[in-house]
């Protein structure tokens, strides 16, 4: 029998390609063959999210090594991919913005027009999908993918895999409630696209933001959220047995996009800082994403000559461990707040001026803590945040009990190795 289904395979095969039309190979795992996860991302989501979704991958094969973990992703600095070092990744040809503006792209690095990219990077995905097999799919953020390039992939799936569990993946604000009515906001596309996915699982904790009150969503896609908690790295505590001399200063800038709007200044204030110190020493660290340009952090590095123990990295793996030591940590509103947000450091807080304000919702909400000061996008001066700095490095604040949820990694982990089970009583 197989060799007859062969024989008519390798049949239309030929027909197909006579007539300059392709048909894809299968292939051939065995029953016993390790279990296959699929993981997705587009170039829309930033640092914050494609860092969760490796450091729960990472996880599941610390669970299980057996698993074949495939990363698709269209992100250009592929150094962001340290993080995902025990797994395979399929790049995508991407999109750029257009002249720096934020609302207008093009193909990048590929002159093809954006119809002609979204149908390369539907038959990629659609070729990786029908290859892989996969029994799990998590995407990232968007449930249709940056263009719709999902949507024919997610219709294959359920026709052919329909056994593959899928599963959608947001962060604790996916949108501010104030723009959640937008027709092409993504609290509409998940509403429209939640149908494709099993569960929603949410890098938050329903006591922060509550998504199904937010945005008022009826009991069908309400079923389907599971609050995982924050998702905070497991780091080595820094030792207390023999404290810093130095005082730490740790500034983070997400993926980069704006800083040097604030970085300029912060380094100022620094100069600052170190001219009044009165004995005191300070240790500096300044982290920043892909989205800075080569020129731009070569002219940050330059005040390295002036500030002796500053330290300008762009991703590194050592941040967080560094940020648990900080004594004043200044954070952009994204997901990195919650790495301390139960411990005793003041954070100095500001919101990427971006069209969808999470940030800005995000950060409200997290300045009710003890703590926690807003720093407005006026205020960027070097008196002012020097100021701002010494009054957090000598006010100390009890340690902050949230009560937050932020054992993420590990519950989400738990979740999807469950979901792999589950593929495996339905095989």
């Amino acid at each position: 029998m197989g060799s007859v289904r062969k024989g008519i395979q390798d049949a239309v095969r030929f027909i197909l390609q006579s007539f300059g039309l392709t048909m894809l190979y299968r292939t051939k795992f065995s029953h016993s063959a390790p279990r296959r996860v699929l993981l997705y991302a587009s170039s829309v989501v930033g640092l914050g999210h494609l860092a969760r979704l490796c450091r729960v991958a990472e996880r599941m094969l610390d669970i299980d090594p057996s698993l074949n973990i495939l990363l698709i992703s269209d992100k250009e600095d592929l150094s962001l991919f340290e993080l995902a070092s025990r797994f395979a990744i399929l790049n995508l040809p991407g999109y750029a913005f257009y002249k720096q503006n934020h609302n207008k792209e093009i193909p990048r690095k590929l002159n093809i027009g954006k119809f002609n990219l979204n149908r390369l990077r539907t038959n990629i995905l659609r070729s990786a999908i029908h290859s892989f097999q996969p029994h799990l799919l998590v995407v990232e953020t968007l449930p249709h993918g940056k263009r719709d390039e999902l949507v024919p992939c997610l219709n294959y799936i359920v026709r052919f895999r329909p056994h593959c569990r899928r599963i959608l993946f947001l962060r604790d604000i996916p949108l501010a409630p104030t723009e959640k009515d937008f027709s092409t906001s993504i609290i509409n596309k998940i509403e429209k696209f939640h149908t494709y996915y099993h569960h929603i699982l949410v890098s938050g904790d329903k006591r922060f933001f509550d998504l199904t009150a937010e945005y008022n969503w009826d009991e069908r896609i309400a079923k389907k959220i599971h609050y995982t908690g924050f998702m905070v790295p497991v780091i080595n505590q820094p030792s207390q047995d023999l404290p810093s001399p130095h005082k730490r200063i740790v500034a983070s800038f997400g993926g980069g996009w704006e800083i040097e709007h604030i970085a300029f200044p912060l380094l100022e204030s620094f100069l600052r800082l170190d001219n009044q110190s009165q004995g005191q020493e300070y240790e500096y660290f300044i982290y920043t994403g892909p989205a800075v340009s080569d020129e731009l952090f070569s002219r940050l590095c330059q005040y390295s000559e002036r500030i002796p123990k500053l330290t300008i990295k762009k991703f590194s793996r050592d941040f967080a461990e560094i940020l648990a030591g900080a004594d004043v940590a200044i954070l952009q509103a994204g997901s990195t707040p919650f790495q301390i947000i139960n411990t005793s450091i003041p954070i100095i807080l500001y919101c990427r001026d971006y069209r969808n304000p999470e940030q800005q919702h995000r950060a409200k909400l997290l300045s009710q803590y003890d703590g926690i000061t807003l720093l407005d996008k006026n205020q960027m001066e070097p008196e002012y945040l020097s100021g701002l700095l010494s009054e957090a490095l000598t006010t100390p604040i009890p340690k902050r009990e949230t009560g937050l949820n932020c054992n993420g990694i590990e519950n989400a982990t738990n979740f999807l190795i469950e979901q792999l089970k589950l593929v495996e009583r339905m095989r």
